[in-house]
């Protein structure tokens, strides 16, 4: 299996530095190219000093929550102007202030060249709606939505334009159920959904040839979008372990997405075990093997 990784980056480049380090040292047959999304004016000096990744992608004409909230679709832009002509197998998106201290290899063998790889993959309803602890004319209208998205042939017609005027939602489920409708619509896809944390994530190739040559609209965030299209193009998931989900809260001091930086303690411990954990997030320090 021919595997590359494709370093995301904004700032902070002697971590970048650091990290493309670990990664050339664990894994020295691996190519890494990188996907700056940082400002303009400092793209000279990401150039600089990260110039033993194997070429560097400019995210142009977007702002900061654009990138942050559209890792897929960076990916996706990356992929048709430079991926396509790159031999691959399997892609890992590796973000800057993801630790891992074992060869890519390893760490994702369960993932088959042939599938996608997520942290922490759970159904959304689960993780997004809590729907037991929502009450009253809220969950009545979820339900409506949801029965119209999953009947064939429904009776009426739920519009996004209705679904924002019923004030019961944010900006972020607004979008949420319109992508539900735009892939019921599009592809007649409305089977379980799925969501995941996108730190980590690995996609085949064939993933990223459909991704590119589909139109994905701007809905919602990467997380949600790329476990539904992974559905829709009937290619296979998996979560990749990272995030221990019957542990749960525990599993936050390893691995989290709330910015808690995991302690340098934690990670040494867990490389003093055998067994222990070789993958943590976020960590924002010089890490030496």
């Amino acid at each position: 299996m021919k595997r590359i990784i494709l370093f995301r980056f904004h700032d902070h480049f002697d971590i970048c530095e650091n990290r493309l380090y670990l990664l050339k040292k664990l894994n020295p047959e691996i190519q890494i190219f990188g996907m700056y999304g940082g400002e303009p004016d400092k793209a000279d000096e990401a150039e600089s000093k990260l110039n033993k990744l194997d070429g560097i992608y400019y995210i142009k004409n977007k702002g900061k929550r654009w990138k942050w909230a559209n890792g897929d679709l960076a990916m996706r832009q990356w992929y048709i102007d430079i991926g396509r002509k790159i031999p691959f197998d399997i892609l890992h998106l590796i973000e800057w202030d993801l630790l891992l201290l074992s060869p890519i290899d390893k760490i994702y063998q369960k993932i088959p060249a042939n599938g996608v790889g997520l942290t922490r993959l759970r159904p959304v309803d689960d993780y997004l709606f809590k729907l037991l602890e929502i009450k009253g004319d809220e969950l009545k209208y979820i339900q409506k939505i949801y029965s119209y998205i999953q009947n064939p042939a429904p009776k009426e017609k739920i519009s996004i334009d209705e679904i924002r005027r019923s004030g019961f939602f944010d900006q972020t489920t607004n979008e949420f159920f319109e992508l539900l409708l735009y892939v019921k619509d599009k592809f007649n896809y409305a089977n379980q959904y799925y969501s995941c944390i996108f730190p980590g994530s690995a996609f085949c190739r064939k993933f990223l040839e459909r991704y590119s040559q589909t139109e994905i609209p701007e809905l919602a965030i990467d997380e949600v979008r790329v476990s539904i299209f992974s559905k829709i193009f009937g290619i296979d998931m998996y979560d990749n372990g990272f995030f221990n989900q019957g542990i749960d809260r525990r599993e936050h001091i390893f691995f989290n997405v709330t910015k808690v930086e995991i302690l340098k303690e934690i990670i040494q411990f867990e490389l003093n075990k055998s067994n222990g954990r070789r993958v943590f997030h976020p960590y924002y320090g010089i890490f030496n093997i």
